[in-house]
């Protein structure tokens, strides 16, 4: 796979040396049980999202090819379930009063990509589901702008899914994750209807970041 990103980056590059190119990954961040000495699996873990990176980088596995400018432009999907216990696979709870004490800020896992990288940064995808969709992205964009105000250019958020989907697995079981929701009507066919709560909690931080001329 490395290979070929960097066969296709050459490809294109070869048409338009201008060209951008966004490579996105999951970012993440696990902790070892409580009272436990079973650690190496989290820290495994957490190492392992930067494996393609540093391959593109050339740092790890040089022998495909990595070099330095072919990493550009870094995206990182960031969702709830992206902190987690390993072993074991329980989430962390961001959304809990009190908060798990093992979750850890989005400022600090943005500051430690632009420490590890320093290419621009963006988040690539985030939202969340039903009722919590308006609290996380205020959450993840007051994460942002302090993140930028401790020097991390972070560039832009960016939602994902804009309309609601269905599950991979069941198309029977739509997330309600999306800025839209599907309502379907008595003859099947289906209407968008916005979530007006959580469109107002993406005006209102377009409008609190842009006035520090971000995203």
């Amino acid at each position: 796979l490395i290979r070929a990103a960097l066969a296709g980056a050459d490809a294109i590059h070869g048409v338009d040396p201008r060209a951008r190119l966004v490579y996105p990954e999951p970012l993440i961040h696990t902790v070892p049980p409580l009272r436990s000495d079973v650690v190496q699996p989290s820290r495994d873990k957490n190492a392992s999202q930067f494996e393609v990176f540093d391959m593109l980088l050339g740092r790890a596995a040089p022998e495909l090819g990595g070099a330095p400018p072919y990493l550009d432009i870094i995206g990182v999907n960031y969702y709830a379930a992206n902190q987690w216990v390993l072993p074991g696979g329980r989430k962390l709870r961001w959304d809990g009063r009190p908060r798990d004490k093992r979750w850890r800020p989005l400022r600090y896992l943005l500051e430690d990509v632009w420490n590890r990288y320093r290419r621009p940064l963006f988040i690539a995808e985030t939202s969340h589901y039903g009722v919590g969709r308006a609290a996380w992205i205020a959450e993840v964009a007051a994460e942002v702008l302090a993140a930028r105000e401790m020097g991390v250019p972070v560039e832009g958020i960016c939602l994902y899914p804009i309309l609601d989907r269905f599950d991979w697995n069941d198309p029977t079981h739509w997330h309600n994750s999306g800025l839209w929701d599907f309502k379907r009507s008595r003859n099947g066919h289906y209407r968008r209807v916005l979530n007006e709560e959580y469109a107002g909690a993406v005006r209102e931080w377009q409008e609190k970041l842009a006035a520090v001329g971000c995203c």
